[in-house]
């Protein structure tokens, strides 16, 4: 085991990076991007009315399932989460998340946990690690259907904590929903471990950005652009000699 490392995250024209000692890695889900999520999200995006349309509402959803997430995440640190205002089917998909947690009895060991490691070529952020019945998870929340590629990220959170902490975690998807009658649903899904199909994956995203982000120091804007006095004076003393030339 080594000692973790906190990288930095970058949303870049190429996807997610993450950063350490100027260097980059993909995240798991940039690179399994490379490949398509399976015949079901095609036929959804195809028949779409149009193809702007569809990337809104896979905007939403995505959107949808960032908040979900960080309100499940509170409800792991002990905090309450107020339903008032928030839409139907998100207070519906905690409700959701709540009953699974009362059904596995998980012991939560950690959230949000973003892994990092020279000799992995991808980056990323497991939602959750817990102990179930004795057994070590990694929990990953979906607020969609399960894809098969989905087997490929746990894959690769599922390596990076074994490489960083030194334990291997069983792997579960858990796709949180609104059944019929408007019901919240939980459903739990194991994934076996996938080496050789991620690493396919990575190969795919490297070959289709062979110029991916090199390392770099984001801009900082200041709160306040001036520029030096001795440009001002220089440039005023300029102003003057030319007018004093303009009256002679």
């Amino acid at each position: 085991m080594i000692e973790p490392i906190i990288p930095t995250r970058y949303d870049t024209p190429y996807g997610r990076f993450y950063e350490h000692n100027g260097i980059l890695k993909p995240s798991v889900t940039n690179a399994v991007g490379a490949i398509t999520k399976g015949i079901g999200y095609d036929k959804w995006l195809g028949n779409y009315s149009s193809y702007e349309g569809a990337m809104e509402f896979a905007k939403k959803a995505a959107e949808r399932g960032t908040r979900t997430h960080i309100n499940c995440e509170a409800l792991i640190a002990g905090l309450p989460v107020l339903t008032e205002g928030m839409p139907k089917d998100e207070a519906l998909m905690l409700m959701a998340f709540k009953a699974w947690v009362d059904f596995a009895e998980p012991k939560f060991l950690a959230s949000e946990i973003t892994m990092w490691h020279p000799d992995y070529p991808v980056a990323g952020t497991a939602d959750i690690i817990c102990i179930i019945k004795n057994q070590l998870f990694l929990v990953d929340i979906k607020t969609g259907q399960h894809y098969d590629t989905h087997q490929l990220q746990l894959t690769g959170y599922g390596e990076l904590y074994e490489l960083v902490y030194g334990k291997k975690p069983e792997l579960t998807g858990l796709r949180l929903s609104v059944g019929r009658g408007s019901t919240p649903s939980y459903d739990p899904k194991r994934y076996e471990y996938n080496h050789e199909g991620l690493m396919a994956a990575v190969a795919a995203f490297n070959w289709l950005n062979p110029n991916k982000p090199r390392p770099f120091i984001p801009v900082t804007i200041p709160e306040m652009i001036k520029l030096e006095d001795k440009y001002v004076k220089e440039s005023n003393e300029s102003n003057e000699a030319a007018a004093e030339n303009r009256q002679a």
